[in-house]
C-alpha cells in the first residue's frame, strides 16, 4: 500500500466541500452537503475515499488539520454479516441502517477522552427508539408490509392516494420495480403462506395505522439527525459511507437523513456504477440531484486513468520503468484502470525479478473493454502466472488469498476506522482461522501483511475487492483447482458443524428464527458444497422446505448457493434446483415443480441430522403454498395443510379461507379461531372468523368478531361492509348505515347503501343510485385491493342493471356466472326482500329464479336466511 497517484483534482474538490462546511452559513438550506462519489469496480473509490478520510482527519499536507470528526462504513462488509437482508437487492430497513452507523460511531470512538465521548450523548433519544425495532418490525408485518415502510418516505398526500385511487404500496414504499414485480409474481404463483397472507392484509390497509408507522420510523431518522447535529456543533462531521449500491430501497430515507443533518455533517458516499446505469434516469446520481439541494450536491464520476498518470502510477510501483518496457502495450491492456494497473505492475515486478521476457504480458486481456471484466481477467491472468510459477510473489500468498475468497457470505470481517490498521473478525473469529489452518490469534496480523502488499485487500477491513474475490472463485473452479482447496475447505465444514452443536434450539421454527444458526448453516452449506457437490445437494434437500415457509430470504440464499457449483450437480440434482426456482417464477411448470418435491420428499437426513424436528409437515406446507405449481384445487390445498398440522398462524387462517371457500364452514370457524388465538393482535383473523359465522347463522357471534377486528384495525372497509350488511340484514338500520358509510368504494357496500337509503327513503334525494353502484364496479379496487369474486360482481352488476330497466341483460348477466360461484357465496334473502320494497325493482321475479336453479343443484346455497319462497 502506500502508494496514491492522480485524483488531484477530486481531492481539490473534497477540500472545497470541507471548507464550505466550517465556513460561516451562507446561501442555502440548512442541511449537510453530499459528495457522491461513483466509478465503476476496479476504479479506486474505496481508496479515494480512505484518502478522503485522511484529508478530512488532518493526516496530510494541506488537509484540514484535524478539524474534522471522521467515520467511515463499508456496506459491502454489512452484507457479510446480515446477508439474508440483502438477498431482494433492496437492502437493510433504514432504521437499521442508522443504528448500524450509529454503533460506528460508539466504536470509532473507543479511543476517545471521557470528555469528548460525552458529544455521543446525543444520540440517546435514538437508541431509545431503536430498542422499539422489534415492536417497529412486528407492527410492518401486521400490516402486511415486512420492511417496505422503511424504505422510503411516505407524504400525507400519498397516503391518500392509497386510499382515493389503490396506489401500490409495495411501490409508494419503494420497493424497485423488478422487485415489486417479482413478488407480485410469486405470490401469484402461491408462495409463501406468511407472505401471501399478509400481502392479503395490505390490500385492506389501514391508512391511519400506516401512518403511523411511517411517522415512527421519520422520528427515529429525526432522532438520528438530532444526535448528529449535536456531535457536529463542536466538530464537524464527516460520515463515510462505501458501498452504498448495496442499500437499494433504502436510498430515499438514507437521503432525507443527509438532508436532516445539517451544514456542519459532509456525507461522502460511494456507489458503484455499471455501464446500464451511467445515464438512466433511475440511477443513483439522478436520485441524488432530485432529491439533494443543488447548493449541498457534488457528483465525482471516477475515469480510467489516462496515459500520463497510468504511467506514474507504474513509475511509483515498480520504482523505475524496466528497459524494453512498450508502456503504450501496458496502459492499452489495462485501459487505465487502476486495479488492473496493479496486477500488471505486480507481473511486471516479478517477471524483471525473474528474468523473463516481458513481451509474454501484452497479451490482450479482453475484446469487450468493461472496467470489470478488464479487472477480472487480469486478476485470472494473475492467478494464473503465480498458481504455476512458485518464484512470483503472490505465489506465497494464495492459500491466505484463497481462504479469503472462500469465506462464506454471511461470514465477513470488520475494521475499527479509528485506527486504520486495526483489523479483527467480528462474526467468527475461528472460521478464517480454519480455513488458512493457523491459530486464530494470528489471523489480524495475517490480514494486514495482505492489506499492505495488495492494493485488492482493503486495509479497512481485510476484504477482497469484489471482482478479484469473484475472480478467485471463479478461478477455483475449475475440477483441478477446486480439488486444491478442498482440504481447506473441509475445515471450515468441521469446524462449522462442531458449532452448530453450541446452538441450543427446542424445534425447528426456534432454529429457523435464530439468525446466527442461518448464518452458519448456509456456510456450511456453501463450504459443504466446494468439498462435494452431492453432499451439498442433500443439505439443501433437507433444509429448504422449512426454510421456504418460515423463513423465503434465507431459503432463496441457500438455493443460490447450490446452484453456483450447477456444473458440478448431476442431471437430477440440477433439476431439482430449476424446479425450485420455478417454484418463485410467475409461470411455473408442473413437471419441474413436481419433481422437486419428490425429491425433497425423498430427502434423507443428514447425520446427525442438522434439524432439530421432522422436516415433512413444512413438505406440506410448501405444497399448499405451491398450488398453482403443482395444479392443486382448493380440496387437495387443504389435504395438504391438514397433513402439515402444526400450529403457524398464517397456516390456520389460510387453511380458513379455503374451507370457507369450499362451503366447509364449521371446519374454517376452527381454523379462524386457532388463528386468532395464534395471533390474537391480527385483525384479519377476527374478520374472517366473522364472515364465516354469519354464514352458519350465529349473527351475535359474528358482530363480536367484526367489532374486535375493527377495534385492530379500524380502516380495513372489507370488515365495515361485513358488519354494515350484517346489521342491515338484522333490522339494525342506523348502526348499518354509520358501518356502511365507514366501508370506502367499495361496489358491493356502494349497493348496500343505495338499497337501505331505497327501503328507507328521506326527504332529501339519495346520493346513492344504481348508477353509483356500476360508476363502483367500474372504478379500479379500493385501496389497491382485489377485485369483488366474479359471481359476487355479476349479481351486483345484475341488480344495479335490472334496477336501472334493463333486465333482460341483467338476468342474462348472473345466469351467466353461475358456474364461477363458489360455495360460500349465498343467497341473501334479506337483500331480496328488500328490493322489492317500496316496490319491486325490474326482473326481481327473473333474478329470484336463478337462484332458485342454483339453489336446487345446490341446496346450501341457500345461506342462513333460507331460501327465497316459491312464486
Amino acid at each position: 500500500m502506500g502508494v496514491f497517484v492522480g485524483r488531484s483534482e477530486e481531492q481539490d474538490r473534497f477540500r472545497l466541500v470541507l471548507s464550505e462546511a466550517v465556513s460561516r452559513p451562507g446561501d442555502g438550506p440548512d442541511e449537510a452537503f453530499v459528495v457522491l462519489v461513483q466509478g465503476y469496480g476496479g476504479m479506486g473509490k474505496t481508496t479515494l475515499l480512505r484518502r478522503f478520510a485522511d484529508i478530512a482527519a488532518g493526516k496530510l499536507p494541506g488537509s484540514s488539520a484535524g478539524r474534522f470528526t471522521v467515520f467511515q462504513t463499508d456496506w459491502e462488509r454489512d452484507r457479510g454479516l446480515h446477508a439474508e437482508e440483502y438477498v431482494e437487492f433492496a437492502g437493510p430497513a433504514i432504521w437499521r441502517i442508522l443504528e448500524r452507523v450509529r454503533a460506528q460511531l460508539e466504536s470509532s470512538a473507543a479511543s476517545w477522552s471521557v470528555v469528548r465521548r460525552r458529544r455521543l450523548k446525543g444520540f440517546a433519544a435514538f437508541q431509545r427508539l431503536v430498542t422499539k425495532l422489534p415492536e417497529l418490525e412486528a407492527e410492518a408485518t401486521r400490516l402486511g408490509l415486512g420492511k417496505q415502510v422503511g424504505r422510503q418516505p411516505v407524504t400525507p398526500e400519498q397516503i391518500a392516494a392509497i386510499v382515493r385511487a389503490g396506489g401500490d404500496i409495495a411501490g409508494l414504499a419503494g420497493v424497485p420495480a423488478p422487485v415489486t414485480g417479482a413478488a407480485n409474481a410469486i405470490a401469484g404463483a402461491g408462495a409463501h403462506l406468511a407472505t401471501t397472507l399478509q400481502a392479503g392484509r395490505a390490500t385492506q390497509i389501514d391508512p391511519t395505522a400506516y401512518r403511523a408507522l411511517v411517522d415512527q420510523v421519520d422520528a427515529l431518522v429525526t432522532a438520528f439527525t438530532d444526535g448528529l447535529r449535536t456531535l457536529a456543533a463542536r466538530e464537524p462531521v464527516v460520515m463515510i459511507l462505501d458501498t452504498c449500491e448495496l442499500l437499494g430501497g433504502a436510498g430515499p430515507w438514507l437521503r432525507e437523513t443527509m438532508r436532516r443533518s445539517g451544514r456542519r455533517v459532509v456525507w461522502v458516499v460511494g456507489t458503484r456504477l455499471e455501464p446500464e446505469l451511467l445515464a438512466a434516469e433511475a440511477s443513483e446520481a439522478r436520485r441524488y440531484e432530485r432529491e439533494i439541494h443543488e447548493q449541498r450536491l457534488r457528483v465525482i464520476t471516477l475515469h480510467r486513468f489516462d496515459d500520463r498518470t497510468a504511467a506514474g502510477y507504474l513509475e511509483r510501483r515498480l520504482g523505475t520503468l524496466p528497459p524494453g518496457l512498450d508502456l503504450d502495450r501496458v496502459v492499452a491492456l489495462t485501459q487505465g484502470v487502476p486495479l488492473a494497473l496493479h496486477f500488471m505492475a505486480k507481473m511486471l515486478t516479478d517477471h524483471v525479478r525473474t528474468g523473463r521476457p516481458l513481451a509474454s504480458l501484452y497479451e490482450e486481456v479482453t475484446p469487450d473493454g468493461t472496467v470489470s471484466t478488464v479487472v477480472a481477467r487480469m486478476a485470472e491472468r494473475y492467478l494464473h502466472h503465480a498458481t504455476y510459477r512458485d518464484d512470483y510473489e503472490l505465489h506465497r500468498d494464495l492459500p491466505a488469498l484463497y481462504g479469503l475468497a472462500l469465506i462464506h457470505v454471511e461470514q465477513n470481517l470488520t475494521g475499527q476506522s479509528h485506527d486504520e490498521q486495526a483489523i479483527s473478525v467480528t462474526r467468527d473469529p475461528d472460521l478464517l482461522a480454519a480455513l488458512w489452518d493457523v491459530p486464530a490469534d494470528q489471523v489480524a496480523g495475517r490480514l494486514r501483511d495482505l492489506a499492505r502488499r495488495h492494493d485488492f485487500v482493503h486495509s479497512g477491513n481485510g476484504t477482497l475487492h469484489r471482482d478479484v474475490r469473484d475472480a478467485i472463485r471463479t478461478f477455483l473452479l475449475a475440477p483441478t483447482r477446486r480439488a486444491m482447496v478442498k482440504a481447506l475447505n473441509q475445515r471450515a465444514v468441521d469446524h462449522l458443524t462442531h458449532q452448530l452443536t453450541t446452538h441450543r434450539h427446542t424445534g425447528i421454527e426456534g432454529q429457523l428464527a435464530d439468525a446466527a444458526w442461518r448464518t452458519t448453516t448456509a456456510a456450511l452449506l456453501w463450504h459443504t458444497t466446494w468439498v462435494d457437490p452431492p453432499e451439498g445437494i442433500l443439505l439443501l434437500r433437507h433444509l429448504y422446505a422449512p426454510a421456504a415457509v418460515l423463513q423465503p430470504a434465507y431459503a432463496r440464499l441457500l438455493l443460490g448457493t447450490a446452484a453456483y457449483f450447477t456444473p458440478y450437480h448431476s442431471d437430477g440434482d440440477r433439476t431439482l434446483l430449476t424446479g425450485l426456482f420455478d417454484l418463485n417464477s410467475s409461470l411455473p411448470r408442473r413437471q419441474t415443480t413436481e419433481a422437486a418435491m419428490n425429491a425433497l420428499a425423498d430427502a434423507p437426513a443428514p447425520r446427525p441430522p442438522l434439524l432439530h424436528g421432522p422436516a415433512e409437515p413444512y413438505l406440506h406446507l410448501l405444497r399448499a403454498q405451491s398450488a398453482d405449481a403443482l395444479d392443486l384445487d382448493l380440496t387437495d390445498q387443504v389435504t395438504e395443510l391438514h397433513r402439515a398440522g402444526g400450529t403457524f398462524p398464517p397456516l390456520n387462517h389460510r387453511l380458513g379461507d379455503m374451507l370457507n371457500n369450499l362451503g366447509r364452514f364449521e371446519e374454517a370457524e376452527a381454523a379462524y379461531r386457532m388463528a386468532a388465538q395464534l395471533a390474537p393482535d391480527v385483525a384479519a383473523a377476527y374478520g374472517s372468523l366473522g364472515y364465516t359465522l354469519t354464514n352458519l347463522g350465529r349473527f351475535e357471534e359474528a358482530k363480536a368478531a367484526y367489532g374486535k377486528s375493527i377495534e385492530l384495525a379500524p380502516g380495513n372497509p372489507r370488515t365495515h361492509r361485513w358488519l354494515g350488511a350484517l346489521l342491515l340484514f338484522t333490522g339494525e338500520t342506523d348502526r348499518a348505515r354509520a358501518a356502511l358509510a365507514r366501508a370506502g368504494d367499495l361496489p358491493d357496500a356502494e349497493l348496500l347503501r343505495w338499497v337501505l337509503d331505497r327501503s328507507t327513503p328521506k326527504d332529501t334525494p339519495s346520493p346513492h343510485t344504481p348508477r353509483t353502484v356500476l360508476a363502483a364496479l367500474d372504478a379500479p379496487p379500493p385501496s389497491g385491493g382485489p377485485r369483488l369474486p366474479p359471481f359476487v360482481m355479476a349479481e351486483v352488476y345484475a341488480i344495479a342493471s335490472a334496477a336501472q330497466g334493463d333486465a333482460a341483460q341483467a338476468v342474462l348477466m348472473l345466469r351467466s356466472f353461475t358456474r364461477s360461484r363458489r360455495p360460500h357465496e349465498r343467497f341473501v334473502r334479506p337483500l331480496y326482500d328488500m328490493l322489492a320494497h317500496p316496490e319491486p325493482i325490474d326482473g326481481l321475479k327473473e333474478l329470484i329464479q336463478v337462484w332458485q336453479e342454483i339453489i336446487a343443484d345446490d341446496p346450501q346455497a341457500a345461506g342462513p336466511w333460507g331460501a327465497p319462497p316459491e312464486g
